[in-house]
């Protein structure tokens, strides 16, 4: 079996990256029972990466806990290439509830996830 990217050009094994690709499978030269090739194209779609909220637990009027995150969907091995920063648009911790938080980067509301933050509170 020999893999070719787009142009032609042999890979050293499996393709990992997004991209059009084409596999050959050919029988051994040397095989006295069987002759012929197959060459068959096909794709490796882009995957995707979705960033899981994880949940913390504070107290209330304490700091807000580091925002962390679990990525899910990445191939056994690999890692994001850019780490996203996590902010948060309500951090006073006077409240009980969620709050939401969000990648640093994006503005929009429309792509906030909620963390669930769980407030426990002060003996007096």
């Amino acid at each position: 079996m020999t893999c070719l990217d787009e142009d032609g050009n042999p890979l050293p094994g499996e393709p990992k990256d997004a991209g059009d690709y084409t596999v050959i499978l050919a029988v051994p030269a040397d095989n006295e029972d069987y002759s012929g090739s197959l060459t068959l194209p096909f794709t490796v779609e882009k995957a995707t990466i979705t960033l899981k909220a994880d949940d913390k637990q504070a107290t209330t009027g304490s700091e807000l806990p580091e925002l962390t995150y679990t990525p899910l969907g990445l191939a056994a091995g690999e890692s994001l290439k850019t780490v996203p920063a996590l902010a948060c648009d309500d951090a006073g911790m006077d409240t009980a509830g969620e709050l939401q938080s969000r990648p640093a980067a994006q503005k929009s509301p429309t792509r906030t996830t909620t963390m669930q933050i769980s407030f426990i509170k002060r003996a007096p």
